[in-house]
């Protein structure tokens, strides 16, 4: 059974990223090193972590750096293949990457790691019942035992608002990509009510404004010093946004 919404997609960008030798994966430059900053202050040294969907391990790099030891599983071949060369290449002995379904491993192993990290996994996955198996799964595997979950997923309310933004600047509204299903509140109460407890949140708020406002065509072109200098204030936190437009954010849950 096929739990992705698209694995097509996902072999056929693969494939892209293996030819070209560059990630593909995310067209931002600075998300992912703010996402990834993020995430490795809830890793300790100490701890054994275990990646779903890790792709070609563009930014589990530093996690595996981090942690004790590191398990990533991912479905498509490609990237299995590239993330085993990446961690070869860093001369990390440390990590495995397992080849296979992500869900259906969390469905049929025993989870013995301490922090098990999702980033936008979850809403790669075909509907809501599966988005929430999933939680059910890992909460009946992980035999009592404490686990701490990172998740870097897409939210739906917040893209809402982001879009209102543009709508004033008269920009295109930003779709959600048909391959993801967002997530919303209600969905992390349900989570909370299979027995998880979130410990925080983590939104980028200054970034996803000032970047998704002026560093598009009609502002300015990709890859200007926009983004640089949403990213530093970002990094500082000089500016507060109010209202949550940041459509990429991290939950950090306990069992």
């Amino acid at each position: 059974m096929n739990f992705a919404k698209s694995q097509k997609y996902w072999e056929e960008t693969a494939q892209k990223q293996k030819k070209l030798k560059e990630s593909l994966t995310h067209s931002d430059r600075y998300l992912p090193q703010l996402e990834t900053s993020a995430i490795l202050s809830y890793i300790s040294s100490g701890d054994s972590i275990l990646e779903i969907g890790c792709g070609a391990c563009d930014n589990s790099i530093p996690y595996i750096k981090k942690c004790k030891n590191y398990t990533g599983v991912e479905l498509i071949q490609a990237f299995v293949e590239l993330g085993r060369k990446r961690i070869r290449e860093k001369s990390l002995n440390n990590a495995e990457i397992i080849p296979g379904d992500g869900y259906l491993y969390v469905l049929n192993k025993e989870i013995t790691q301490d922090v098990l990290v999702t980033q936008r996994f979850i809403i790669n996955l075909k509907d809501r019942d599966t988005q929430l198996g999933f939680f059910r799964a890992i909460r009946e595997r992980n035999r009592g035992r404490k686990i701490k979950l990172i998740i870097c997923e897409g939210f739906e309310k917040e893209l809402r608002n982001l879009n209102k933004f543009r709508k004033i600047a008269g920009l295109e509204e930003i779709r959600i990509a048909e391959y993801n299903n967002f997530l919303d509140y209600r969905f992390l109460r349900d989570v909370e009510e299979i027995g998880y407890r979130i410990v925080d949140e983590v939104a980028f708020n200054t970034y996803f404004l000032i970047t998704r406002l002026f560093n598009n065509n009609k502002f300015a072109k990709p890859g200007s010093e926009i983004a640089k200098i949403a990213f530093s204030l970002e990094k500082e936190k000089f500016i507060k946004i109010d209202r949550e437009v940041s459509y990429s954010k991290i939950f950090v849950l306990e069992i």
